[in-house]
């Protein structure tokens, strides 16, 4: 990471969280002592995992304990920190702040190969890409939901991203919504897009387009780790079948089911994805 993208980030998040000056220029959250002194403990305690009573050291303030870890820690836990506070705002105040619109934008400007991907940071850097995936994770309450999350988890993993379990788990989120729609919840996907294909809910061509998206990650017994561990699985192809797969998704969402007796509801785990 960059100096200046460092320093950057840091000015955007003190100007957030601590900067009273800013805020009605800058429009961030307002939050209570009481809040700011839960948010401080809470990111000492969940990001930088060090014993509360150091927080309160002598001569210090809690800003100056966190911005002194700030500028030493890794790159990626620099991350770690924006995601964190992102996610503690739409869970303890419950009401999204843009915080994560101007990190995204701040990224843009520095010219760093990440980018804010709902209230996850990601090696995604395209508008109509992050709208893709945004949109076909939806809530995460249903199973291509959950597939689709995950791979998002292991794709931003940091330091190093799970390239094959990102294709897994994109691959798998195009079974699962398919399996749905077709009302066949134990389906491969190459059998329930010739369900879909028959109840005219899917053009031909685009069934083969989801057999050879298929082919390349799975065989008909479920996902075949083969090609996927072969050094050439780069980020850029991990990227690409997670969009193509989210484009899936949305595309397969706009079908009617087959019956309404036949689909899982949310949170069901029918088509085999596990529970968050």
């Amino acid at each position: 990471m960059a100096d200046s993208l460092r320093n950057r980030l840091w000015n955007l998040l003190y100007s957030f969280l601590w900067d009273r000056r800013e805020r009605n220029a800058r429009g961030p959250v307002r939050l209570s002592d009481r809040q700011r002194t839960s948010l401080e403990e809470d990111i000492w305690d969940g990001v930088v995992k060090q014993p509360l009573y150091e927080l309160y050291e002598e001569y210090t303030t809690p800003v100056y304990q966190i911005r002194k870890w700030f500028f030493k820690t890794e790159w990626y836990r620099v991350y770690d920190l924006l995601e964190f506070v992102s996610t503690w705002f739409e869970s303890q105040v419950g009401s999204p702040t843009s915080l994560s619109k101007a990190s995204s934008d701040l990224l843009t400007a520095e010219g760093s190969g990440y980018r804010f991907v709902g209230n996850r940071i990601e090696p995604i850097v395209g508008d109509a890409e992050i709208s893709a995936i945004e949109d076909a994770v939806g809530e995460g309450d249903w199973p291509w939901e959950v597939h689709l999350a995950t791979a998002l988890d292991h794709l931003g993993k940091r330091p190093e991203p799970d390239l094959r379990n990102c294709v897994k788990e994109a691959i798998s989120a195009v079974e699962a919504i398919a399996q749905e729609k077709a009302g066949k919840r134990r389906a491969t996907l190459g059998d329930a897009v010739k369900v879909l294909e028959r109840q005219r809910q899917l053009h031909p061509a685009l069934k083969k387009a989801l057999a050879e998206l298929y082919g390349y990650s799975s065989d008909g017994d479920g996902i075949r780790h083969a090609l996927v561990d072969e050094p050439n699985l780069t980020l850029d192809l991990a990227r690409f079948q997670l969009v193509v797969c989210s484009a899936f998704v949305n595309l397969l969402k706009a079908a009617p089911a087959a019956s309404a007796g036949s689909a899982a509801g949310p949170g069901s785990t029918a088509s085999g994805a596990r529970a968050r």
